[in-house]
């Protein structure tokens, strides 16, 4: 019977270290935080942005948030132009990183413009509504790119404190009025016009406004919730609001290595079938990750650790371990060689994000039999896109021992599907493909093939929760190595402020 292996204090203090490690790299960004004041600087600097732009008009609704130093734009616009100048514009503002443009562009169609134009009339026509209109009840000029091209196309022009949006024959009215009265007049004026299917009436009543931006103000004085955003509506004097990120944009966020987050990974896998000789045992490769980004600029640095405990059985080939475990009595527990990744990132919202940098590894093994490169070094990089639901990209490096005796290259796919009918939920395909340079011919790759899923959690306040699991079958493996393996990971997200 195999003995219990035991653990020394200078085993128990090495994995103390790490934890520690882990705890302070990621939490340390908790401490930075972003002022009420500089919040409020860069919403005053938005809104201006987009509300001058000359294509953001009465058909159109805009609002956006503010993380940090990220913009998540939504909303609608009538013409996909105004997706792509609102975009560019914020962008470009000082203290402004990444830009998540939402924005959904309407679809174009006869019958919604032919609804604008005849809501447009019946709303701002009123006697006691045309205050909230440029023209002020004067007769809309009617141009001659109107009648070529619709209103859509060619909207009037100057403020409008009410905005009609217009989908598939569905009417929503965003903006703010003086008062209730006037809130149940728009939406009587918008029901008597004639081919609409439904009027969802979202307007604001200023008076309950100001009482509602003093409440919020005073709320995010006294709370200061970390990770929380700032969300105002654009073209009117919205109150602040303190909204926390959604399930969808947290599964994003874990989703993409090179996002501006502070977390904490554990993404353990279960090897099984792994041994020589028909000796078929379970492998597990639990794993800490702590990661937490800085802005630098133009450049986002992007450190992360990854702290592997082994239970390794004896002659197992575990991928990225290097060498076969030895003959031996029993399973291995111990502390492997922990790696770093230091990715250089370019910021901003480019369609295209990369980051690449060194890693290293650190000689931190408990026992030889669990031991990875030691000390070692190697370039790595990330690249990654998505088109809509789907995020396509990849992470590769290669590590080499400074003694010569390791040289391992880990490929690692980011395939993502989220699903938009079930959001926070997604399909992946991202395992480890490795390839041994110091192996004999015919044991050098591994090659897992199957699938993953994952589901994410917003827990409020700028936290998160992303579960994933998935089960992956050998396509090629070296002897000793696993014949397939089980996926089991969380994510947990930080708040940053």
């Amino acid at each position: 019977m195999n003995k219990q292996r035991k653990w020394s204090s200078k085993t128990l203090s090495r994995v103390y270290l790490a934890g520690a490690l882990a705890f302070c790299l990621a939490l340390g960004g908790i401490t930075l935080a972003q002022s009420e004041a500089q919040i409020m600087e860069m919403a005053a600097a938005v809104q201006k942005a987009i509300v001058t732009l000359p294509n953001y008009g009465v058909f159109d609704q805009i609002s956006f948030g503010i993380g940090q130093d990220t913009v998540i734009l939504r909303g609608f616009a009538s013409r996909p132009t105004l997706k792509e100048s609102a975009e560019k514009v914020v962008s470009q503002l000082k203290g402004v990183e990444e830009v998540i443009n939402q924005i959904e562009v309407l679809p174009l169609s006869g019958s919604d413009d032919e609804l604008r134009a005849d809501l447009y009339a019946n709303i701002y026509g009123d006697t006691a509504l045309a205050r909230y209109g440029s023209l002020r009840g004067s007769p809309m000029f009617d141009s001659m790119a109107r009648r070529e091209f619709g209103i859509t196309n060619d909207p009037p022009v100057g403020f409008h404190a009410i905005h009609i949006i217009v989908k598939a024959g569905n009417v929503t009215l965003e903006g703010m009025v003086d008062n209730a009265g006037h809130k149940v007049m728009a939406e009587m004026q918008a029901r008597q016009t004639p081919g609409i299917f439904s009027v969802t009436n979202d307007l604001l009543v200023a008076s309950e406004v100001q009482q509602g931006q003093q409440l919020a103000s005073k709320e995010l004085m006294m709370r200061r919730q970390p990770g929380w955003i700032v969300l105002l509506c654009l073209g009117v004097a919205c109150s602040p609001i303190l909204l926390g990120q959604s399930a969808e944009e947290m599964a994003r966020m874990a989703q993409d290595p090179l996002a501006n987050i502070s977390a904490i990974a554990s993404d353990n896998t279960f090897n099984f079938g792994t041994g020589a000789d028909g000796e078929e045992q379970v492998a597990p490769n639990l794993q800490i990750q702590p990661i937490y980004s800085v802005s630098l600029g133009n450049w986002n640095f992007i450190p992360r650790a990854v702290i592997p405990i082994i239970g390794a059985p004896p002659e197992s080939d575990l991928p990225g371990l290097g060498p076969p475990r030895p003959p031996g009595s029993g399973r291995t527990w111990g502390l492997s060689d922990i790696a770093t990744q230091f990715f250089f990132a370019p910021s901003g919202g480019a369609k295209v994000k990369w980051g690449v940098g060194p890693q290293f590894s650190w000689r931190t093994r408990t026992d030889d039999k669990v031991g990875g490169a030691g000390w070692g070094a190697g370039p790595s990089g990330v690249v990654l896109t998505d088109f809509g639901s789907l995020s396509v990209g990849a992470l590769v490096g290669n590590m080499w021992s400074y003694d010569g005796d390791f040289s391992t290259m880990l490929i690692q796919p980011l395939i993502y599907y989220n699903f938009e009918s079930m959001p926070g939920v997604s399909l992946s395909y991202n395992p480890g493909i490795t390839f041994d340079w110091k192996a004999d011919s015919g044991n050098k790759v591994t090659l897992p093939l199957g699938l993953g899923i994952g589901k994410t959690f917003a827990l409020g306040g700028g936290f998160g929760l992303d579960i994933s699991g998935g089960a992956y079958g050998m396509v090629v493996r070296p002897d000793g190595g696993p014949k397939w393996q089980l996926k089991l990971a969380a994510f947990f997200i930080l708040p940053r402020n």
